[in-house]
């Protein structure tokens, strides 16, 4: 495959949706003769972002007033939920740039079911960008080959499925890794190799390690429908990496965590973040 192929991994396709990276995103797409993406990504989308979306969806059309939304959002800072938090806001922040100049009357219920509205538009949006930004989704593993949309019902939406646990196809996940474990095992050595590792990549690491200590066994199980399935989730990043075209160029936010993991598997990676 050419040089010239750019691999769009997770943060790519979800920021493409949002105004603030669309730009910037589109003039490095227009520098690249072939676009590909991964079935993986739209799993880490509908376990992640959209289900956020839906989240906040669903809070703008069963609470009685913005304020309610507004103080369960609020309440997200205290817990973990971080990425959630993050999500819900980036999506109100892009929603109030379309609506900061209109003179509005009734001010709560617009609020709640334009932005509702909204929501929904930009959850088919997201679904869609894969399709419309990549010419093929790479899916060697069989990931979570029956991910179904959020579909309505009533005035809420439903992300069933969220996690590829509740697919009813086994993936093949242990096998892919099996036909790369030079790779994977080349990007565990240079993360054990980083001086100081965060919290994410330190799960990467141990998840790594569990998985290519079970590869020589067969008897020893890996896929969706067994008990370890989360430790292909840690390992995000690395099999994004591995399953990108050798010599292709992989298009993400996220350099601190694609670079140590590019540099041994000759991929070049790139971010479109200023």
């Amino acid at each position: 495959m050419a040089n010239n192929t750019l691999f769009l991994e997770t943060t790519a396709i979800i920021d493409h949706c949002f105004a603030a990276a669309t730009g910037r995103i589109d003039r490095i797409l227009e520098q690249h003769e072939k676009k590909l993406s991964a079935q993986y990504v739209r799993m880490e989308i509908k376990r992640g972002v959209l289900q956020y979306l839906v989240l906040l969806h669903n809070k703008l059309t069963t609470y009685t007033s913005y304020y309610e939304v507004m103080d369960s959002i609020y309440r997200l800072s205290a817990t973990s939920s971080r990425n959630r938090l993050s999500s819900l806001l980036k999506a109100m922040a892009e929603f109030f740039k379309d609506v900061e100049k209109e003179k509005i009357d009734n001010l709560d219920e617009y609020l709640r079911r334009e932005m509702a509205s909204y929501t929904r538009i930009l959850i088919r949006r997201l679904w869609n960008s894969l399709e419309r930004l990549a010419e093929d989704l790479l899916n060697p593993m069989d990931c979570y080959l029956d991910i179904a949309p959020p579909r309505q019902a009533g005035a809420v939406l439903h992300n069933d499925g969220s996690q590829c646990n509740k697919s009813e196809i086994e993936c093949k996940i242990k096998e892919f890794f099996e036909a790369h474990r030079k790779d994977f095992e080349a990007i565990l050595k240079a993360l054990q190799a980083l001086p100081e590792p965060d919290p994410e990549t330190k799960r990467r690491i141990k998840s790594l390690k569990e998985i290519l200590r079970l590869l020589p066994y067969a008897s020893r199980k890996f896929s969706n429908k067994e008990h370890n399935f989360k430790n292909c989730w840690s390992c995000g990043d690395a099999i994004l990496a591995v399953l990108s075209p050798v010599k292709s160029t992989i298009l993400t936010s996220n350099l601190k965590h694609y670079q140590p993991i590019c540099n041994v598997i000759d991929r070049k990676v790139i971010s479109y973040r200023e």
